[in-house]
């Protein structure tokens, strides 16, 4: 039941937040979740049962408890007559009732926890009253121990894992010293943690030790370990999967309490059981004094149970993440699980100095305090004048998850967030209902333009694409020889980038042709569809994957013709869907075609479950991801052969693109989450134009451009004159001046995450990359060297001033151009 529980309330949260409903629930992106939604109401059944079950020697209890135990049947089972006849789960989306369903999903679980407390009160009240001098120091120095083992295992645990991380990967910065430097401010950093912890734990001790009853002092340390759950769980889930509203907070908070009650009733019916007498409160939740002295056989298993538990995580977590969510929970539970082992393993009369107990805490104070000048002075110590800490230590949270969790625990500080951060968060993911649709016009009373017959307009959109993986664009690939095929007659723009990073705002911003609100989606959003009115104009019959992106952005009409119908998103396959396009050109009606889809064999969720053809082989490249890529290859050059032949490829405008590009295991990120990173921005875009539709010569390859683009390209392929209404507005490609060329090259071009208050700024002709991660209080900025390749470089004031300077402006003209309220700093 707990676990049906928590799922439950789990998915309702995720569906409250209009990134994850919007990503990966409506899409149904990941099958077993997508499933549980399905069976919820069935899935009931069984778990109450089982519940029912484990209550039955509390029916015949006289008394509050009894009574509990027969409300909980009766009124459990009229929800489950109610499921059964309305399932609740399939039906919820991103508002705030999602999160109200998901806090009713967890009452089952406080309720049963009550009725167990309240069972077990006279055990409770049994337990040790106020504490004497010898008690409460006993608790102490368990605390003590518990902390400090902590930071030893696991420091040294993560410590060995990181070389092995690393494997062959080329890592000149952790190398012999960079590896003692890594583990030094790990150590240092899980030092004030656990110390914080157990100077709050030990405080909480001493604040109680003379409260009457043992049950006062059990809930006081119940509710210690809520906040702190709470807490934690904030940091970690609320920015991650956008719960960092107040919705979200009560969310977090209702899952915590719910969590912590749920294990303190399991763990207190296990107390219950045995003839140990209990201290501390905490005894209920990690277990009390062993009898005699000395570290047990148990415990030494347990503990290596947990070392392999850990490897198993960080490896798992490495290939199925979202912005190193699961890596965190999971080195999380190890600290969780490790602290546990070690208080119940330890006697009460362990020694401890209060000396050894002081300077344990003030060290690594004074280490954090004097950060700053201990990395200035390292290089010198170390006799290594051009070593840098910080670099080094940016490259060690790589590979180790436990240092990466730390790090974010003590850098993550609401209180000293930048303004410039809150400015980003407080202008991303705005709400529903703060923005309204407006007309986004290229081309005033547009109307069919007849001095040309349209022509046929494919545009085909592959997620997660990166151009290095083809030919074009990296002359080291050899698997993709049918699209060098089609670039050999094609335009290629060879600087080409998203204007998002991510699906979400990528694909609404392309129909655009400009860049929009930070808002998934504006509704209605026909008045902002630049390219349908295009296709309306032109009475175009449009063939389209309906994804559930499109869905939202395309209005029905009798001309459009769903591709992929039936199909689950995450398995719409390129090969798949264009051979069930070949079988619609024919000119029923004589309308001219329009043909879209955004196939997902390369998203990171298809590739992590792939595997490699027998006999293929791609070294240097991503295996899975390049016998993908060598596929639809195939299937792209079939179907430019049936255009060839049936004598529609010289009367056809055939778009190659991505939404965005894709992480495959640089610095261990994978997919793309909302990283700005230059392998997620570069897209490839390549456009055949038929001569006799446009004039190619004025055009600049090189110069930099976006997928905003795309939608005044075709307005200026079909003859018309499309004009730029403000700076949002994407540009075309093709009959550009010298003029125009010249500006896009030295213009300064603002770039945003999809998902997260992540914000970039693209200057050089694209050359240089500045990214402010509002998300984790981060910036990086990289320059693309002329054998392109991308490389870090160091941020510097002048550069940061300018930058956040140009993305206010952005942000500025948006709520211009879109009647929003002004933004503000707060």
């Amino acid at each position: 039941m707990a676990l049906f529980c928590v799922i439950t309330a789990l998915y309702a949260f995720l569906a409250s937040s209009s990134f994850t409903y919007q990503q990966f629930l409506r899409p149904r992106m990941v099958h077993w979740v997508a499933r549980f939604s399905d069976w919820h109401a069935v899935l009931f059944w069984p778990c109450f049962v089982l519940a029912v079950l484990l209550l039955a020697p509390a029916f015949m209890q006289s008394g509050i408890v009894g009574w509990l135990a027969r409300t909980f049947a009766g009124v459990w089972s009229a929800v489950g007559v109610a499921l059964a006849a309305h399932p609740i789960l399939p039906t919820l989306v991103d508002d705030h009732r999602s999160v109200v369903i998901g806090l009713l999903a967890l009452l089952p679980l406080a309720w049963l926890s009550l009725i167990e407390h309240l069972d077990r009160r006279e055990f409770l009240r049994s337990q040790a009253g106020p504490l004497s001098d010898e008690e409460a120091g006993s608790i102490e120095r368990r605390l003590f121990i518990a902390a400090f083992g902590s930071v030893l295992f696991v420091s040294a645990l993560y410590a060995a894992w990181t070389p092995v991380a690393i494997g062959n990967a080329f890592e000149p910065d952790l190398l012999a010293i960079g590896l003692t430097v890594g583990l030094t401010w790990s150590v240092l950093a899980h030092l004030l943690i656990f110390s914080a912890v157990f100077l709050v734990t030990a405080l909480t001790e001493r604040l109680l030790r003379q409260c009457g009853t043992f049950d006062l002092r059990y809930a006081c340390e119940c509710a210690l370990l809520t906040m702190a759950l709470w807490s934690t769980l904030q940091r970690l889930l609320g920015k991650a999967i956008g719960l960092d509203d107040v919705w979200g907070n009560a969310a977090i908070l209702g899952l915590s309490a719910t969590l912590v009650a749920t294990w303190a009733a399991i763990m207190l019916e296990r107390r219950a059981h045995t003839s140990k007498r209990l201290t501390s409160g905490f005894d209920v939740f990690f277990g009390s004094a062993p009898a005699g002295g000395g570290v047990g056989r148990s415990t030494v298993v347990s503990l290596l149970v947990t070392a392999v538990v850990a490897y198993v995580l960080a490896t798992v977590a490495g290939r199925l993440d979202w912005d190193f969510l699961l890596l965190k929970l999971g080195a999380l539970s190890i600290w969780i699980v490790t602290f546990s082992q070690i208080y119940r393993a330890t006697p009460d009369e362990v020694p401890v100095r209060a000396a050894t107990i002081v300077l344990a805490c003030a060290l690594p104070l004074g280490g954090h305090l004097a950060d700053g000048w201990l990395q200035s002075q390292a290089p010198r110590w170390l006799g290594t004048p051009g070593f840098s800490i910080r670099r080094t230590l940016d490259r060690y949270i790589v590979y180790n998850p436990s240092f990466r969790l730390a790090d974010q625990a003590l850098r993550d500080n609401a209180a000293d967030m930048p303004i410039f951060d809150r400015y980003l968060r407080s202008n991303t993911g705005l709400p529903a209902g703060s923005v309204s649709p407006i007309p986004i016009d290229f081309v005033p009373n547009l109307r069919q333009f007849h001095a040309i017959s349209p022509p046929l307009i494919f545009l085909f959109v592959i997620d997660s694409l990166r151009p290095d993986y083809l030919n074009p664009y990296n002359e080291h690939v050899s698997f993709t020889p049918r699209i060098k095929e089609f670039a050999a007659d094609s335009l290629v723009f060879r600087n080409a980038f998203t204007r998002y990073g991510g699906t979400g705002l990528s694909m609404s911003g392309l129909w655009m042709g400009a860049a929009g609100p930070h808002r998934q989606y504006v509704q209605p959003f026909r008045p902002m569809n630049a390219l349908e009115r295009l296709l309306d104009a032109n009475g175009y019959r449009r063939y389209v994957s309906m994804d559930h992106i499109m869905a939202q952005l395309l209005t029905p009409s009798p001309l459009l013709v769903e591709l992929d119908r039936g199909i689950p998103e995450l398995e719409y396959d390129f090969c798949q869907t264009l051979g069930e396009l070949e079988g619609n050109l024919h000119d029923k009606d004589g309308a001219p075609i329009f043909a879209h889809t955004r196939s997902l064999n390369l998203h990171v969720a298809a590739i992590t479950s792939g595997t490699v053809p027998a006999g293929e082989s791609y070294p240097g490249f991503e295996a899975r991801y390049a016998s993908r890529v060598h596929r639809m290859d195939g299937c792209f050059g079939a179907f430019i052969d049936m255009l060839k032949h049936r004598g529609l490829y010289e009367r056809s405008v055939i778009i190659l693109t991505a939404d965005h590009g894709e992480m495959l295991g640089e610095d261990r990120q994978w997919g793309h989450a909302y990283y700005l990173f230059p392998a997620v921005l570069q897209i490839p875009l390549m456009i055949h134009v038929p001569p006799s539709f446009a004039d190619q010569t004025m055009v600049d390859l090189d110069a930099i451009s976006f997928s905003t683009d795309i939608t005044p390209t075709l307005y200026a392929i079909l003859g018309y004159a499309p004009a730029a209404r403000d700076l949002l507005s994407g540009r075309p490609l093709i009959g550009v001046s010298a003029a125009e060329a010249a500006r896009r090259r030295r213009a300064t071009e603002v770039v945003a995450a999809s998902y997260g208050a992540v914000w970039g700024v693209l200057k050089r002709n694209g050359r240089r990359l500045y990214i402010v991660d509002a998300n984790h209080g981060k910036e990086y900025a990289y320059e693309h060297a002329p054998r392109g390749e991308w490389h870090p470089v160091d941020v510097t004031e002048g550069m940061r001033v300018v930058d956040q300077q140009a993305i206010r402006q952005h942000v500025e003209e948006i709520a211009r151009v879109y009647g929003l309220r002004r933004p503000v700093n707060r």
